[in-house]
């Protein structure tokens, strides 16, 4: 009888033996896990649409990633720009048959690539909601840095940058969704000076 105990003893220290040791050879489904860097966080802070200001903040975090998805969510179906009374004048067959949304598309794909843009700089951007109205005054100075070209190499030295500058009033308004677009965009009248183009200009350039 004691040999029989002993015996039984023996083969459950055994299987004990056993079960611990494939336990421990394998990863504990309940222990804590080392922590693991988060995805790296890309793209721009764009803001809900839920607001007029919220648009013209994304206006420049949009321009400053070169977004050309995040550019183009700003503005409605029926979206018109309007340039300045000199560049109206200067490029009347671009600004002529008007200027909506689809210029407005092709100009950000042909403008907001890298190929095209290096990288750029907001030195203005200043804006003020006009009372009783729909509209932003803006006030905006951009310093943009052209991409490297290597195919096109020139003997002559070229500036390594170049201003965007202006005065516009931007129109906004609320959709069905409840989110604020831009209906419309008027260039004031600029003054040009120096080494400075209006926005008007850059749009033109880049159609």
């Amino acid at each position: 009888m004691t040999h029989r105990v002993t015996d039984r003893w023996f083969a459950i220290c055994l299987i004990t033996g056993a079960v611990l040791v494939a336990v421990l050879s394998c990863n504990n489904p309940f222990g804590t896990r080392d922590p693991q860097k988060p995805d790296k966080i890309t793209g721009v802070a764009i803001k809900p649409a839920n607001s007029a200001e919220n648009v013209i903040y994304n206006l420049q975090a949009s321009f400053r990633s070169m977004s050309v998805q995040d550019y183009l969510n700003l503005f409605s179906d029926d979206f018109m720009f309007n340039p300045d009374p000199d560049d109206s004048v200067r490029y009347v067959e671009d600004f002529r048959s008007g200027w909506g949304l689809e210029k407005e598309r092709t100009y950000a794909e042909n403008f907001l690539q890298k190929r095209v843009t290096d990288r750029l700089e907001f030195l203005t951007h200043l804006y003020e909601y006009k009372a009783g109205d729909d509209l932003f005054d803006y006030m905006y100075s951009i310093k943009i840095f052209p991409a490297v070209d290597s195919t096109k190499v020139e003997e002559t030295s070229t500036l390594d940058f170049y201003y965007v500058k202006g005065h516009s009033w931007i129109y906004l308004r609320e959709d069905e969704e409840g989110k604020w677009r831009i209906y419309k965009w008027v260039d004031l009248d600029n003054m040009k000076e120096g080494a400075f183009i209006t926005w008007g200009v850059l749009r033109q350039s880049n159609i």
